[in-house]
């Protein structure tokens, strides 16, 4: 968590929305591709 302030606080705002959409882009991935993977296991 002390991790991830200390990276905000580094970024400005045009690098914290970038950060902000490839984290919801990875976590929505994740979870489109967890059932398909739960499918074939």
């Amino acid at each position: 968590m002390d991790f991830h302030m200390m990276v905000l606080q580094d970024l400005d705002k045009t690098d914290f929305i970038y950060y902000l959409s490839s984290l919801s882009l990875s976590l929505s991935l994740s979870l489109s591709l967890s059932p398909i993977a739960l499918l074939h296991f």
